[in-house]
């Protein structure tokens, strides 16, 4: 992933959209300078995950595009990129949401995606909590 590529995400707070870089994961209300947005579903994107048990062709379009957003979302809050979500960055994406949670009630938010217990949230795990509750 090149260092100018942007996803582009949706601020419901603000009504407005903004841009987080795939690299860095800083966000940005105006598109910088010769930066290029890229997709969800495109190749530097990553793959979905695999839905276990049936081939993704037996699920509608709208369930797959639920992965897509829960993919895109998952970006957001991997601050550092390295494919896990940590406490600390879960909570400072809360707090730049602008939800007014406190440590204890993001630690409970934490632990309800966090189904193996691992102490941090992966990709897989915020696709699956995703896809159940939203």
């Amino acid at each position: 992933m090149a260092a100018n590529q942007f996803f582009m995400q949706f601020d419901y707070t603000h009504q407005r959209p903004y841009y987080v870089n795939v690299v860095s994961k800083q966000p940005f209300w105006e598109l910088p300078q010769g930066a290029q947005v890229i997709q969800p579903n495109s190749p530097q994107f990553g793959a979905a995950p695999q839905v276990q048990a049936r081939g993704a062709s037996q699920y509608s379009p709208e369930v797959l595009a639920k992965v897509q957003k829960a993919q895109h979302a998952f970006l957001h809050y991997d601050r550092d990129g390295n494919g896990h979500v940590t406490m600390d960055e879960f909570f400072s994406v809360l707090q730049m949401l602008g939800l007014n949670v406190s440590w204890a009630e993001a630690q409970q938010m934490f632990r309800a995606i966090d189904s193996d217990n691992s102490g941090s949230i992966e990709r897989e795990e915020f696709v699956a909590y995703y896809l159940a509750n939203y």
